[in-house]
């Protein structure tokens, strides 16, 4: 599974514009501790996300390690226009044979 595309996906408008996708890709269970501090779930995650337009947005030292048969850790910097930086962390499951995100997490490095 390319996780790299995954997770990238919900940096284009294309797919933060399809609530569908964002439906499909999120699961039922996801939560995310936003930059901010803040801790969302699936309804507000998609709420916001549907909004948003193409963020111009870099990933660095991205890895992916297998936790188990239906389990992956993802960690990687990302990069935001105005030069923040954040350090990143994603957990995806293999539910009925489609990868979900079932846990964010955001935390400001600058």
């Amino acid at each position: 599974m390319d996780f790299y595309e995954l997770e990238t996906s919900l940096f284009k408008e294309k797919f933060l514009s399809n609530k569908d996708y964002l439906e499909k890709v999120l699961h039922n269970d996801y939560i995310e501790y936003g930059k901010s501090g803040l801790i969302y779930n699936k309804k507000e995650t998609i709420e916001s996300l549907y909004r948003m337009k193409d963020r111009n947005i870099t990933i660095s030292k991205f890895t992916s390690k297998k936790i188990d048969e239906k389990t992956y850790i993802i960690h990687y910097i990302s990069t935001h226009e105005n030069d923040i930086n954040v350090l990143r962390t994603s957990i995806w499951i293999n539910e009925i044979n489609k990868w979900k995100l079932y846990f964010h997490q955001g935390t400001k490095m600058n």
